[in-house]
């Protein structure tokens, strides 16, 4: 739920409040499918663990003020914060070995195929509460201002921004798998601070052609403190109340530029290169034990080349090339992003290059039609996305390896027919190519299923709609996955996770 209220002062003046609500509760679960309940089928959807629970509240506060001082110079300034409760039960499980033994607290259900080590799956009769919390508050504030110098038109930009964050994290152990609530097992706190300070400058070179060029300061400081955790004492694991504290803190200038050039009325070329910057997660940068991890943060160097034309009449076509030059990329391994431990790792340097175009038919336009509307749209972007530099893994060098779940081909198609009565239909195709799950590009999937190729895979979903214009409603049907197609989306975070299955919907909108 949302809601906005404006206030115009004056017309040089004006006051925007935004407030925001959101709340889920879902039985959303990490554990997927096993290679081998994949292969046989029948079980797709089947809710492995009942009592898993997902719960997420979140409430969210903007002030936004706009001050004209002169026709040449505004003043934007914001103030924000929010706040977000996410609360996720989940019910332990194991993968079985090769003696299969039973964990000590199993509940009598497993599923997938006990005679393949890594294919069946036994679930425990515990449970743990991933409980998190997180703050936020912030205030922004910028200074536009248009001006000539030396015949060239410019308008610059600078301001700054201030937000301070921070993350509570609980882990509680329950004892049943439907427990709602347990012993405390993990706690902690992460807080942070956040100052960016930019100018962006645009120079009207000519009525042709512009020039955007700004940088942009950030600095970043973080810290963590746990208060309960297990730590690893004569052999055995004992939990334990605790103070591990330290900080650290991360600063870049960021420059970037580009350019804007429209020879004429069709056709419009744009370039740019520009620092990309992404601070380490706090958690991954500060050890379980307090100890400061070397772990930089993700820098790269973006370009891009493209071109946008109106070729004839009804006819427009975008083509853009892009070039991502990784010198750090933060690469997962925890269980949310498909890895097998905790946290992300420094994945050195990769590439993402590739070409993305798009093409737009009014077919209806070509033709002259005026009381009907025929439009086909085709989007498509191939990437190649791979490791670069020494690095390696189990003793083999990933050079030239593709980066996991990058598709090097996605390709959306859509033909929308639309009478001036209302009635409308909508057909859309959507093309995912295949995409590895892990650096090594595994192949062959692994029987719990976490590992292997993705194959590509081929959507298509309808929609039929009638809008009434004196009600100001619309009715629809909509079709997801005509075909029904059967496909696997995702290999994380513990298991296969399949597409949305024929799925049909009804719906009405009014506007008021």
């Amino acid at each position: 739920m949302n809601a906005k209220l404006l206030f115009n002062y004056s017309q040089k003046s004006a006051l925007s409040i935004k407030l925001g609500f959101y709340n889920e509760i879902s039985d959303a679960t990490y554990i997927g499918l096993t290679q081998t309940m994949y292969e046989k089928g029948g079980q797709d959807f089947v809710h492995m663990a009942p009592d898993d629970l997902f719960s997420v509240r979140r409430y969210s506060m903007s002030v936004h003020h706009d001050l004209k001082i002169n026709d040449k110079t505004k003043l934007k300034s914001t103030a924000f914060a929010n706040t977000t409760t996410r609360d996720w039960r989940r019910q332990d499980f194991v993968s079985n070995t090769n003696n299969n033994n039973k964990p000590s607290n199993w509940t009598g259900v497993t599923w997938g195929d006990e005679s393949i080590p890594g294919g069946a799956i036994f679930m425990r009769n515990q449970n743990a509460h991933r409980n998190r919390s997180f703050e936020v508050v912030g205030v922004e504030s910028n200074l536009e201002r248009s001006f000539s110098l030396f015949n060239i038109n410019h308008k610059l930009k600078i301001g700054a921004r201030f937000m301070h964050e921070k993350a509570d994290e609980q882990r509680i152990n329950g004892t049943k798998a439907n427990a709602s609530s347990g012993a405390l097992g993990e706690d902690e706190e992460r807080p942070g601070n956040a100052l960016s300070v930019y100018a962006q400058n645009v120079s009207e070179i000519s009525s042709q052609f512009e020039l955007h060029y700004g940088v942009r300061l950030e600095h970043f400081s973080y810290g963590r403190d746990i208060f309960r955790r297990t730590f690893a004492v004569g052999g055995q694991y004992v939990l334990r109340d605790t103070f591990l504290t330290n900080n650290n803190h991360v600063r870049q200038l960021i420059p970037g530029g580009g350019f804007n050039w429209k020879p004429n009325q069709k056709i419009n070329i744009f370039g740019g290169v520009h620092m990309g910057f992404a601070p380490p997660r706090t958690k991954d940068a500060i050890s379980n034990n307090g100890e400061v991890y070397n772990l930089a943060a993700e820098k790269s160097i973006n370009t891009e080349l493209g071109v946008r034309a109106d070729i004839a009449k009804g006819i427009h076509a975008e083509l853009t090339a892009f070039h991502m030059n990784f010198s750090n990329q933060i690469i997962p391994v925890s269980e949310s992003s498909g890895g097998t431990g905790a946290g992300l790792v420094n994945g050195g340097e990769t590439v993402h290059q590739g070409i993305e175009g798009a093409v737009t038919l009014d077919i209806s336009q070509m033709l002259g039609w005026t009381k009907n509307a025929l439009i086909i749209n085709t989007n498509a972007t191939y990437t190649d996305a791979h490791f670069e530099g020494d690095r390696h893994q189990g003793g083999e060098l990933l050079i030239g390896n593709a980066t996991p779940y990058a598709p090097n081909l996605l390709i959306n198609s859509a033909i929308t027919f639309e009478t001036y009565s209302g009635i409308g239909i909508r057909i859309a195709s959507n093309y995912v190519g295949e995409q590895y799950t892990d650096e090594l590009n595994t192949v062959v999937a692994s029987p719990d299923g976490r590992t292997g190729l993705i194959p590509t895979y081929h959507t298509i979903d309808g929609n039929v709609f009638y809008q009434i214009k004196p009600w100001n409603t619309t009715f629809s049907i909509g079709i997801k996955n005509i075909t029904d197609e059967r496909y696997i989306v995702s290999r994380r975070p513990q298991g296969i996770r399949l597409g949305l299955p024929r799925l049909v919907t009804f719906g009405a909108e009014y506007i008021f």
